[in-house]
């Protein structure tokens, strides 16, 4: 058994994804993803690269990137037996094997040897190898509240999120139902912090003629929770409070009206949706007047 394997491939079947979607989603080789799913971590390319696909891969299936690299192993375990087509080419393959080891050997011998230090000592040079990508924070607010996030085709979760992701050209994609949804190349080099305000959709029309009353009235509805005044013209204050999401209020018009949270009350003038009053967090103040005849 293996748990970094059994984890991905259980996170996989449970989204109902086979290998080949996260392949072209990623960009990944799908033989390398069937190796991380089955520990055949010898069948990969270096650490390095092989940590990068892991890290890509754990995101993608919202998994915690870093636990999942902790359980990498240091090194790929070795093939304990060659394949049977190698052992069938005989002792003439294993002796050419041989000797081509022994000149390679003779040959690195020589070539320290012209190398050496003034000492007599071969001269050591020590190859480094390109430390791993440092992952990026992402952090994505949107309006309206819950908007569904997508990064490269795949679920992140309902806004607001913060998560660590892999640097890069990544595609961003934000929708609601009843709004128009937000897609965009972003490119992720530094801790970024993006808000969305997605673009309502028209409601469409009313077959149902107004009535009167409601042609001259504005409808204040709650989709959050938000402190509100209503007042007069004049001054004369109507209403103030807090309400929560799914409360409403009807008041004639002309009427005064401050809210402070705008990205949560929507504005229905006349029969006719405004929209909401603002951004999320926003103090907002309008004037609702009379229709012109």
């Amino acid at each position: 058994m293996c748990e970094l394997g059994d984890r991905l491939r259980a996170a996989r079947e449970a989204l109902g994804k086979d290998l080949g979607e996260f392949s072209r989603a990623l960009g990944i080789k799908r033989a390398y993803l069937e190796a991380l799913e089955a520990c055949r971590f010898e069948e990969l390319p270096e650490p390095i690269l092989a940590k990068g696909y892991l890290r890509r891969y754990a995101q993608a299936l919202g998994l915690d990137p870093e636990e999942l690299v902790a359980l990498y192993p240091a090194q790929a375990a070795p093939e304990p037996f060659p394949p049977a087509s190698r052992r069938r080419r005989g002792w003439g393959v294993v002796l050419a094997l041989v000797l081509f080891v022994g000149g390679a050997g003779a040959a690195l011998w020589w070539w320290q040897a012209s190398r050496a230090t003034p000492s007599g000592e071969p001269q050591v040079i020590v190859v480094e190898p390109l430390p791993a990508p440092e992952p990026v924070r992402l952090r994505v607010l949107a309006q309206p509240p819950d908007a569904k996030v997508y990064l490269d085709g795949f679920a992140l979760g309902a806004a607001p999120i913060e998560l660590e992701v892999e640097p890069g050209k990544r595609v961003l994609r934000v929708e609601a139902e009843g709004f128009r949804p937000f897609e965009e190349t972003v490119d992720l080099t530094e801790d970024r912090e993006l808000v969305v305000n997605l673009e309502p959709l028209a409601p469409p029309e009313e077959v149902v003629e107004a009535t009167s009353v409601a042609a001259q009235e504005v409808v204040l509805r709650f989709e959050g929770r938000s402190w509100v005044r209503v007042t007069t013209p004049e001054g004369e204050r109507l209403f103030e409070g807090i309400l929560e999401a799914g409360d409403e209020l009807k008041y004639p018009l002309p009427v005064v009206v401050r809210v402070g949270n705008a990205g949560a009350v929507r504005a229905v003038v006349a029969g006719e949706d405004q929209g909401l009053m603002g951004r999320r967090g926003e103090v907002v103040e309008r004037t609702f007047a009379r229709p012109n005849p």
